[in-house]
This record gives structure tokens, sequence and C-alpha cells, in this order.
């Protein structure tokens, strides 16, 4: 065993080791921790070996007075063999059960219930489950009532109804059909977002926006975006102070009174408090208001945008999984019943960006790792996600026209911004006619010289401006009109949707003939 010692011990004497000296010994060794006489080496911290060495150094000169010690780096942990020792001999601590009913393992257990045959009653799996977990008598009986409070809770947002056996006079708890096939409830506060999205006014021009920020307001908040969006909108106030010259004291003064956006978040707080007055299991939890996906939305941003915006680089992972969490959400959580075509295009939006940046860097992170997974893990989702994306694509219209609608705008928006690199990727490649960049350029060349620019606003990605017509059996026609400056808008982009062949799948599904008058 190697512990970590502050010395290299050889019998006769001992000595101090640096970095420098422990790799050199350690790249002589056969084995990595011994030396060539089979001795441990061990190497101890940076600030131990500093210390030590500025006491030797002072106990050589002679000098009596005190030397300021070295202070350990943040966030270090020590570990000596006195630390081991006493992990071997000290008894483990007593493992405690965390057990919790959420809304979420009601509904699955009810799911689980509902495909079985043999049922002896209501919420059998729900009960056998508070009965076998490691709690004491009394935790299961206040389960068993919390869970009875969360039934309640369903059955009032509309998630579960009663159903009555025309055999007997017994009524069976089922899901409500009006909900989606993969409908969850797998955050805290998601019965919450249920209910508040039935107050929202659908006629409201920003209704689709708002239900993003319901959506957003029960995640988790992902500080690191957090803090670079409030560092920005800093920054840009400082900026504008100093132009318009107010005095450093106010300029301070009125930085930090600046924080990241949180979209309508009175209507946020005072709806939450009314659903705690109604719900006493939230149990602290609170709503945390936020515009991290909605700000992608609403300026179409594509992920390696937002990140340069915000610098966030060395955080890929976590925006990648903050917004995995908000798709999963928008499909999973919010009812169908409530979704309209902009709320439809928005989830599309997210789906298709994750899905080219999950492609391009999530798995490549993964083969690195572990490649001979990789093949392994892509063989089992091959099929069953090509059946999954098939049923969507042509059983659910809506859906369909969602997510061709995303992928035509982000092709418009890479156009807009001439890059000609990014808009080969965002279309479906043939082989005998392909549109390389060069094309792109050349094609919207004369576009650019009589308008200047594609405009690319909320008003340009109207879902009247984007026609999808059937032309034949698993095929479509698709012409999205491009806005200009003056409006005359007699330019669009032609393309094709063709479903026929299964591994179109696999990437973006336009196929683009044309792009001019």
């Amino acid at each position: 065993m190697l512990f970590t010692k502050l010395c290299k011990y050889d019998g006769t004497r001992t000595k101090i080791l640096s970095v420098r000296e422990f790799k050199q010994i350690a790249g002589r060794a056969g084995r990595k921790g011994f030396d060539d006489h089979g001795s441990v080496v061990a190497q101890a911290p940076e600030h131990v070996i500093d210390n030590l060495r500025a006491k030797q150094k002072a106990d050589a000169a002679g000098k009596r007075k005190y030397t300021k010690k070295q202070p350990p780096p943040r966030g270090y942990v020590h570990w000596d063999e006195e630390t081991f020792e006493r992990l071997i001999e000290r008894p483990p601590e007593t493992l405690r059960s965390r057990f919790r009913i959420t809304h979420g393992m009601v509904l699955s257990l009810l799911q689980q219930d509902a495909d079985r045959d043999n049922l002896a009653d209501n919420f059998t799996s729900l009960r056998q489950l508070i009965r076998r977990c490691h709690e004491d008598d009394g935790t299961k009986q206040r389960l068993f009532t919390e869970a009875a409070q969360l039934v309640r809770s369903l059955y009032r947002a509309g998630v579960i109804k009663m159903v009555k056996d025309t055999r007997t006079d017994y009524r069976w708890v089922v899901t409500n059909e009006d909900l989606q096939w993969d409908f969850s409830l797998f955050h805290t506060l998601a019965l919450y977002l249920v209910e508040v999205l039935a107050v929202l006014e659908r006629e409201e021009p920003e209704y689709a926006l708002d239900v993003l920020s319901v959506v957003e307001a029960i995640l988790e908040n992902p500080m690191v975006i957090l803090r670079q969006q409030t560092d920005r909108l800093r920054g840009d106030l400082l900026a504008q102070l100093k132009a318009e010259g107010v005095d450093y004291e106010e300029r301070i003064e009125r930085i930090q009174e600046v924080h990241y956006p949180k979209p309508i978040a009175d209507f946020l707080y005072s709806t939450f408090e009314l659903f705690k007055q109604a719900h006493p299991w939230v149990r602290g939890a609170e709503v945390e208001p936020k515009s991290i996906g909605r700000e992608l939305f609403e300026h179409y941003m594509s992920f390696g945008t937002f990140i340069r915006r915000y610098g966030l680089q060395r955080s890929e992972g976590v925006v990648l999984r903050y917004l995995s969490q908000v798709y999963k959400t928008l499909a999973q959580s919010v009812p169908e019943i409530v979704k309209d075509d902009v709320v439809y295009d928005m989830e599309a939006f997210f789906r298709t960006m994750l899905e080219r940046v999950d492609n391009s860097l999530l798995e490549e992170w993964e083969s690195l790792i572990h490649p001979e997974l990789q093949v392994q893990r892509a063989e089992e989702r091959e099929e069953s996600q090509r059946k999954l994306r098939y049923y969507e694509l042509l059983h659910d219209p809506r859906a369909f026209a969602a997510r061709v609608r995303a992928e035509m705008h982000q092709l418009v928006r890479e156009l807009a911004q001439t890059n000609w690199e990014e808009a080969s990727l965002c279309i479906h490649q043939v082989d005998d006619d392909p549109w390389t960049p060069e094309r792109f350029e050349e094609t919207l060349a004369p576009y650019f010289a009589e308008y200047g620019e594609i405009v690319f606003t909320p008003e340009a990605r109207q879902a009247h401006l984007t026609r999808i017509a059937k032309s034949g059996d698993r095929r479509w026609d698709v012409t999205q009109v491009l806005l200009d400056p003056e409006g005359d808008n007699l330019w669009h982009i032609a393309a094709s949707v063709d479903l026929s062949d299964p591994s179109c799948l696999e990437g973006p599904l336009l196929e683009l003939q044309r792009i001019g008058v």
C-alpha cells in the first residue's frame, strides 16, 4: 500500500522529496511508487514540502525568528497514514435510509399497475414499495400518509382519474388519457408546472415563452451559467454608465443591483405561494426563475454561439445537461393540451440542437473513455431510436412540422450570418447533388448584392412562412420564404423531405433543391 508520507525512507537516512525528484525516482522504478531498492516512495503536498524546507533553512542559518507557514491550497483535503489507519480501526458510519415518495414515483407505479392483468387493488406496487423500504414502522406510516396526499394532488390536477368497473362497484385509478403516452413527473415541482400552465393565457403573444419560463423555474439552477449572465449584464451596464459620466460610487451601487434575468418572476412567486398553501408536502422547495433556454430560443442562438457569448468553453457539459433537462421537461411534463404550434417549434428547436451537439460532442467524449462500449451502445440504440422517430414523424403531424421548421430556421440563421460551412451541415446532403459552402455563397451572391442581408428576426420564424405540402408516399415539399429589408420577400428556399429511407432519420431531414426567386 502506498501511504502519503513526508519523506523517503531507505533505512539509514531521511530525505524530503520535491515533485521533480519524486517523478525522477518513480520513473526509474520498476513499479510506480518504489525505487531501485524496493523502498516505498510517496510525495508530500507542495505546501508541506515548502514549509519543511523553509524550516530547515532557518535552522541551518541559526535563525530563531518564526517563519510564516504557507497555507494549503483552496479545497485541499489532508490524507496521511494516520487517516488511513483511522478509517480501518474506527467502526463504519451507520447507513440511514433517505426514502421519499414523489409525484413521478406515484405516477410510474400507477402506470406499472395498469400493465398487469391480475390486480388485487389500486396502488398495489406503491404499497409494496413502502412496506419493503428500509424505514422504521413510524416512518412507513408517515410515507403512506404522504402518498395519499400526493395521490389527491394528482387527482385535483387532472393527471389521474377514477373509472368505475362495469362488472363490480369498484373504482379503478387510471392515468388521464388526454396526456401524452410518455407523460412524466420526474421533477419535484412538476405538479406545480402542470397546474400553473392552466392559468396562462394562450392568447398572449408571449404565451410560449412564458411556458418555457415556467419550465425553467422548476429546474435546478446551473450557477456557472447564471454567474456569467450576471457578469455580462453588469459589464454592459458599467460601460454605459462610464460613457454617461456617472460617478464611481453610484456606478458600483447600481451594478450591485443587477442580476441574471428572471422573466415573469412576480407571477411565478405569487402562484407558487398559493400552490404551497394547497400542497403542504412541498417542504421548503422554491421556484427558481431564470432565462437560459428562453434566451437561446428568443435569439435563436446555436449552442456554440451561446457558449462563446458567455465564455463557457470549460462548462459545455453543464450547459448540455441543463438544455437536456429543458427539452425533457418540455416533451414529457408539459401536457399536450396546453401546447400550441410555437411550443412545438420550441421543443423541436431544443431537440435539433441537442441532437447535433450530442452526436458531435458528448458521444465523442464517451468513445474516448470507453471505445469498446461505444459500438455496442450504438448498435443497441439504433433500432429502438429509429422506430421511435419513425412513429413520431409519420403519425404526429404537429411534431413533424415542428421539426421541419426547426431545421429550416437553423439553415436560415446560418445563411443570414453567412456561415456557409455550418449551412452545409444543416441539410441532408445528396451524393450526386451536394450543397457545398462554395455553392451556398455563389447562389446567394445576387441576393446579398441586392438586399445586403437576410432578415432573421422572430417575424422571420413565423409558421406561415414555412409551407409543407405532401407530394407523395412519405414525401413532402417544403418552402421557406426569406424576408429581406425592402419587404419584397421574393426569394425562397425549396427543399424536400423523404421518409421512405430509414437512414434519413440519422441527421437532418431536409434535402435542399434550390434557393432563388
